[in-house]
């Protein structure tokens, strides 16, 4: 049984999803004014009408601080890229002389990630469910061909971009 007195303060909270796994039914939101973490589980992305979000999504609602950290309670407002300040970052166009070749090496739209290899065998790259749906695509098979921009990030080696091969 939870013990409501450890809720401690509500917030406003607008915040950028860290990471959403729809086969825990939780994830992370990071609050845009502290950098603190909030946990956001499934059960209110369901009563908002939504099955999961992708890292980078905007979030705004409140939440709550408990003895455990900061949960969110009620969600007013999910946006893929104008909610957040530094939206245009996550948008940004790519050149096709960006764009080079890769192959799926697998992918589960479960967990919303995956890994690709480029063709000029630099490791594996993770692709992100965000950025699958940002190019207009729902999920890649393991050993499809595609065209990726390769970058690094705090996480390692991502594809920023990706499309289908040409």
């Amino acid at each position: 049984m939870r013990d409501f007195a450890e809720v401690e303060a509500v917030e406003t909270f607008t915040g950028k999803v860290k990471w959403f796994s729809t086969a825990r039914d939780y994830g992370f939101v990071v609050c845009e004014r502290t950098q603190k973490e909030a946990l956001l589980h499934g059960n209110l992305l369901r009563e908002n009408g939504l099955e999961t979000v992708c890292a980078n999504w905007g979030v705004r609602g409140t939440a709550v601080c408990t003895a455990k950290g900061l949960q969110l309670r009620k969600i007013n407002a999910v946006d893929i890229d104008t909610l957040m300040s530094d939206a245009n970052s996550s948008a940004k166009k790519y050149d096709s002389a960006d764009f080079e070749a890769a192959k799926v090496k697998w992918y589960d739209p479960e967990l919303g990630y995956g890994f690709a290899r480029l063709h000029n065998n630099d490791g594996d790259f993770l692709i992100r469910a965000s950025v699958l749906k940002r190019a207009g695509m729902d999920s890649v098979e393991t050993g499809q061909a595609i065209s990726v921009v390769a970058t690094s990030d705090d996480q390692g080696k991502v594809i920023a971009a990706i499309r289908s091969w040409i």
